[in-house]
């Protein structure tokens, strides 16, 4: 009679552990490697869209106080604006098109400005806007149409550089409040956007030293990501 062989009790448990250790190896490595997949797909969502929204905001503030030559020869007095609250500013920038365009100017929500003899104004506000679930969106108007560009908004930041002995250059950047008796000098913005992510990604509460303006520590887990940029006005400082 053949005698069966197998494994003992004590082979099959220290299998099982063995498995189990491996298997919670190869588990623990995926559950890794997917939270690094969705932290860096965030950081870069995160940061496309700030670029994106400084791309879009640096377009139009470039243009602010255009106008056509056949109109007249001075800049728009009142060709920039904005205001002042806080880790939320707005700006305002306008320009004209004249009675000979030529080539098309649209405003910041992809309106061609219409020509007229006495040339048509184009105002566009770049506010944030509250998306109703305490969120803020960047968004532009123009006074009858508004649009979103970049959702998740946590501080708009808007610095004046004023020109104070007409060299064409920025001497000191001021919020609008300081510089709002001298918005016709100002040949410079300074613009900061931090913008957070959609959801919770890193595993504790984020806390910043870094804002556009000091605000009190979060207490969320979401990404946070500061973005900014200095816009020359062009209209003011003979650039191109």
């Amino acid at each position: 009679m053949t005698k069966e062989q197998g494994f003992s009790l004590v082979e099959l448990m220290i299998a099982l552990v063995l498995g189990l250790l491996v298997g919670g190896a190869v588990l623990q490595s995926f559950i890794m490697n997917n939270r690094s997949i969705v932290f860096q797909r965030a950081s870069i969502t995160t940061q496309d869209q700030g670029r994106v929204a400084l791309d879009m905001l640096a377009r139009y503030i470039r243009m602010a106080g255009y106008q056509e030559t056949d109109l007249m020869s001075s800049n728009l007095s009142n060709g920039l604006d904005g205001s002042e609250n806080g880790a939320i500013d707005s700006i305002l920038v306008r320009y004209q098109a004249g009675s000979t365009m030529s080539f098309s100017i649209y405003d910041c929500v992809g309106t061609e400005i219409t020509t007229a003899s006495s040339g048509t104004v184009s105002s566009n506000e770049f506010k944030l806007q509250s998306d109703g679930n305490g969120r803020y969106n960047l968004i532009c108007d123009n006074g009858t149409t508004s649009g979103a560009l970049a959702s998740n908004i946590e501080q708009f930041n808007i610095l004046y550089g004023v020109d104070t002995d007409d060299d064409r250059a920025p001497n000191q950047y001021l919020p609008h409040d300081a510089a709002s008796t001298s918005m016709s000098s100002v040949v410079a913005i300074k613009a900061c956007l931090v913008i957070a992510s959609e959801d919770n990604i890193i595993s504790t509460d984020t806390t910043f030293s870094d804002f556009c303006v000091p605000t009190t520590p979060v207490t969320d887990k979401r990404i946070r990501r500061k973005v900014g940029s200095t816009i020359a006005l062009r209209n003011r400082t003979g650039g191109s």
